[in-house]
């Protein structure tokens, strides 16, 4: 079975969101193939929990940029992200209460939480950027300036 894919399309341009985004990809991909090896609740569990908390780290620095450059939906956004960690956190306890888990139900579910948030919130974020500031957004570089129009 496939796992989450990275393209393009998941790129907002913002190279620190992009290679967050990619890493949350890859530990969803391990999420997945210790489900589809048999690895273990105990295994999947830490792995679920490493990613629970990169999704942390994430949307708080996701938001400070939102906040920084006054993106008007940083508040609607910010509570997508709560909705969001609460979505892990519950399905972290049901796993860790499961004795198998089925990867399908994992692709879906990480397919649904991540990849539909990058396409969706985080792309609204990249049309706001664009039509409304002037940012430099260079690869590797931080959006070091930016107005609203």
């Amino acid at each position: 079975m496939l796992g989450l894919i990275w393209s393009s399309k998941l790129e907002t341009g913002i190279a620190e969101i992009d290679a967050q985004h990619r890493k949350l990809v890859d530990i969803g991909n391990r999420v997945i193939e210790a489900v589809q090896e048999k690895l273990g609740t105990l295994c999947v569990d830490e792995i679920v929990k490493e990613l629970r908390e990169y999704t942390v780290v994430h949307f708080q620095e996701e938001e400070a940029r939102m906040e920084s450059l006054h993106y008007p939906d940083c508040e609607a956004h910010h509570v997508e992200h709560e909705r969001l960690k609460n979505q892990v956190k519950q399905w972290q306890r049901e796993i860790y209460t499961k004795e198998m888990v089925d990867a399908s139900e994992v692709l879906a579910f990480l397919r649904g939480w991540l990849i539909d948030h990058i396409m969706h919130s985080d792309m609204a974020f990249k049309a706001w950027l664009a039509g409304n500031a002037t940012c430099t957004l260079k690869e590797g570089k931080t959006v070091t300036k930016c107005s609203r129009s």
